[in-house]
């Protein structure tokens, strides 16, 4: 059977409160009254429905006769309690013209692949979806609100399935061809195979759909111990591959079919934070170093709130290395990666959105000369500046390593090979480590007592401007502009497109609404019985719904994790409480 994914058709405005809920983000007293209990549970005690943003008036609670309206504490006008998720409905209230009535409270239409195979189970799955849906928040502290929606549920079967790879990396889709060879080598074996289109929706308004090739996947099952057991058959199964030679067993990985993209009908579970910068503190952290990657709740023990940051180097030597541009307490502690990072900026406690570029060079008199890095791995013929910050041993390299007092002043020249100890960090200048012709400059140029001038450039690059941030923090592609989706595939590659933009995973996102407040979502994933997380449009949609005007994807999948007052209150997908990671954002 052949089935074409066309990617996520729209999310029907996301409830349609996607234009509505900066007013459900917003506390009332009788959320702020059950304070004694957030401790406990932080999250969860009073319900607010979607509303409109322009709104001034609620929902009704079923009986009341009349709403009840409650004073905003943060000012933005009265908003009205709902009814809890277990009342279903909003009966006829309005909010801004918006028949709420005719929309399931806090549910997450979020299916949208047009696919060949329709039928009543999809039918039967969406009405129990759109039955399951549920929006509370608590407010943390003034001008810090903490949302929990969830919606939809489980498919009844195909929750897992068995993938076949199309080379040694465990690459998940191919051209047809090579499907064709695939679904061939499983006939000859008596395997039936479901081959699927991979398409990549609409990431503009307007924006085409393009096939990225095909998957290859063996059998529809409900639990994972059942796909296990077809994987391992399929492993002792011979077959040939392309170029004629044999093999001893078909590549194969067990998923769960909601991260191929396909329709869903969820579950969906989100995690998210609102905050009003005029009455909170947003700052990034990295915990004791910058080399040693610790967990959110590591990081942050006591803020009122924190999710993980930006995307970091796993695998390496110094695991907390941010990959992207990462800015602490103003000072630019890792540079932009491929020209240009989209970043959450904080300057003056102003959140904004935007694509950063760094510059960063030494000057010795006229010379000059460009700095490739900042606190990470030589990768040879490269200048890259140390600072304390890092806290750890250099990295071993055929090289020159100077260090510079904080005045720039040259303290002391070493000559470096990789076969000798590391150097040690600077415990308040810097070092400059230089290979290649890099370290020939600094042979040259770094004498003794000599001051070199290390200058730094951070470009805003919408508005081409020089700014001097206070924290900022790197995501890999920007989801939303003017509150649009928009997302640039070029900006992913295109294995980076099948991962991101096709395939769902858990997702940590950064927005700013029309009003300057910040929104950071945590979308739990990867587990089909309690979320399964989103496509990169589909986050982009949530963000849209949250108000977002501007948004980001930051790290996700095992790094996704939010807390609140020291304690985890989303479901990562890493064991143990969440995968350490670089650099957090934190609420105070």
């Amino acid at each position: 059977m052949r089935t074409q994914v066309t990617g996520g058709r729209p999310l029907r405005g996301f409830l349609a409160a996607a234009a509505s809920t900066v007013l459900a983000l917003t506390c009332t007293p009788a959320v702020a009254a059950t304070r004694s209990g957030d401790a406990a549970i932080p999250y969860g005690h009073a319900a607010i429905p979607y509303g409109h943003a322009a709104a001034r008036a609620g929902a009704v609670r079923p009986g009341d006769g009349a709403a009840r309206a409650e004073k905003d504490p943060l000012g933005f006008g009265p908003v009205r309690i709902a009814p809890r998720p277990g009342d279903a409905r909003l009966g006829d209230a309005r909010l801004g013209g918006l028949p709420l009535g005719a929309l399931p409270l806090g549910g997450l239409p979020l299916g949208g692949s047009r696919l060949a195979e329709r039928g009543p189970e999809r039918a039967a799955e969406g009405a129990r979806r759109r039955a399951a849906g549920s929006h509370r928040v608590v407010r943390l502290a003034p001008g810090v609100l903490l949302g929990r929606i969830g919606g939809g549920s489980p498919p009844a079967a195909d929750v897992y399935t068995v993938v076949l790879h199309f080379d040694g990396r465990g690459r998940l889709f191919g051209r047809e061809d090579a499907a064709d060879h695939l679904v061939g080598q499983l006939a000859r074996h008596g395997v039936p195979a479901i081959r699927e289109d991979v398409v990549v929706p609409r990431l503009r308004p307007g924006g085409p759909r393009r096939v990225l090739g095909q998957t290859v996947r063996v059998g529809r099952f409900a639990g994972r111990a059942e796909a296990g057991r077809e994987a391992a058959r399929l492993e002792r199964l011979r077959w040939i591959d392309e170029d004629g030679t044999p093999r001893g067993g078909f590549p194969v990985s067990v998923v769960e079919t909601s991260t191929l993209g396909r329709w869903t009908p969820g579950p969906w579970r989100v995690r998210y934070l609102r905050v009003d910068p005029r009455h909170a503190v947003v700052r990034t952290t990295s915990g004791r170093t910058l080399a040693d990657a610790e967990t959110v709740r590591e990081m942050a023990p006591m803020a009122t709130a924190a999710i993980n940051g930006g995307f970091f180097r796993i695998g390496t030597d110094t695991p907390g290395d941010p990959a992207g541009v990462y800015v602490q307490e103003g000072r630019l502690l890792s540079e932009t990666r491929d020209g240009s990072d989209p970043a959450l900026v904080i300057t003056g406690g102003r959140a904004r959105v935007t694509d950063l570029t760094t510059r960063q060079r030494v000057s010795a008199g006229r010379a000059w000369r460009a700095i490739t890095g900042v606190n990470r791995a030589n990768d040879g013929d490269d200048l890259i500046l140390f600072t304390p910050e890092y806290g750890a041993r250099l990295p071993r390299v055929d090289g020159v390593e100077a260090e510079l007092a904080e005045d720039g002043t040259v303290l002391s020249v070493r000559e470096r090979e990789s076969g000798s100890a590391p150097g040690d960090p600077p415990e308040r200048g810097s070092v400059l480590q230089g290979t290649g012709r890099a370290a020939a400059w600094l042979r040259a140029h770094a004498q003794l007592g000599r001051r070199l001038r290390v200058s730094t450039l951070i470009i805003d690059q919408r508005t081409g401007r020089a700014i001097r941030p206070d924290y900022a923090t790197a995501g890999n592609v920007a989801i939303l502009r003017r509150g649009e989706v928009r997302i640039s595939p070029r900006d992913l590659g295109r294995k980076g497109t099948f991962t991101q933009i096709v395939r769902r995973h858990p997702r940590t996102l950064a927005g700013v609404d029309a009003r300057g407040n910040l929104l950071l979502a945590a979308v739990d994933g990867r587990s089909p019985r309690w979320s399964a997380g989103m496509t990169l449009p589909e986050a982009a949609r949530l963000m849209r719904g949250l108000g977002a005007r501007e948004a980001i994807n930051l790290d996700g999948g095992g790094s996704t994790t939010l807390t609140a007052r020291g304690e985890i209150v989303n479901r990562p997908a890493a064991p143990a409480g969440g995968r350490p990671v670089s650099d957090a954002v934190t609420v105070n």
